[in-house]
């Protein structure tokens, strides 16, 4: 068994973040994507603004925690490395 972990983002080149690696993570990126495009019809659109908001906010935060445990560690990187 290998001991090399397998990731599902890389950390970018320049900057801070990560760019998906494999297809797990872009799928994580396009459900990501198509949840924040549909929030509006997932909530009434005469309905309370502030849902939406928290809802974007809760579904960013799990991508967020999707990206931490799943990428390479996070450091601020000026190329070459």
């Amino acid at each position: 068994m290998s001991t090399e972990r397998h990731y599902w983002f890389v950390a970018r080149e320049h900057g801070f973040g990560w760019w998906p690696s494999c297809w797990q993570g872009w799928l994580t990126i396009g459900a990501y994507f198509l949840l924040v495009a549909v929030a509006p019809r997932l909530f009434s659109l005469d309905g309370n603004e502030l849902d939406r908001c928290r809802f974007v906010a809760f579904v960013t935060g799990a991508v967020l925690i999707i990206c931490r445990l799943k990428a390479e560690p996070a450091r601020y990187r000026w190329g070459g490395q």
